[in-house]
Parts: structure tokens; C-alpha cells; sequence
């Protein structure tokens, strides 16, 4: 599969709800900023990285389809 989208997690709301959303998908998907990638369904790794800026989604593998997983994450998409 894979795709990589730029979300944007710059509170502790929504970091909370992304990694909910992201632990309740079957899958691979990692987050990547300035050469840290974390597990994007770890909130500790989330909070390890610089939320100021925009990190990289990495959608290695999932259970759904492409197109379902990304309407769910308009929320978090940075634009």
C-alpha cells in the first residue's frame, strides 16, 4: 500500500484522540520528524517529538482501505 500524508498534533487533545483513533486501525503507520520515527500508535513516542511542526504519517500497511483511513483522518491532516 503505502502513503504518507503531514498531519499536524499541536495539542494534547488532539495527539489523544489520533493515537485512539490510530490504535483502534490494524496496520503499520509511523511518524517521522528531523530523522525520529515513532510508532504512530505510541503516545509516549508522540510526545517524545517536536509537536510544533507538522510530522510525517507513514501508512505502511492497513486492514481497511486507503480512502477510509484518510476521511478519518481529516482532523488531523495538516493543510
Amino acid at each position: 500500500m503505502g502513503k504518507t500524508v503531514e498531519v499536524k498534533l499541536n495539542t494534547i487533545d488532539k495527539v489523544r484522540n489520533f493515537v485512539s483513533f490510530m490504535s483502534s486501525q490494524e496496520g503499520d503507520f509511523m511518524l517521522s520528524e528531523d530523522g525520529v520515527l515513532v510508532n504512530a500508535k505510541s503516545i509516549m513516542g508522540i510526545f517524545a517529538m517536536n509537536l510544533t511542526k507538522n510530522l510525517k504519517l507513514e501508512i505502511a500497511s492497513s486492514a481497511r482501505p486507503i480512502d477510509e483511513i484518510m476521511r478519518d483522518l481529516k482532523p488531523f491532516l495538516a493543510y
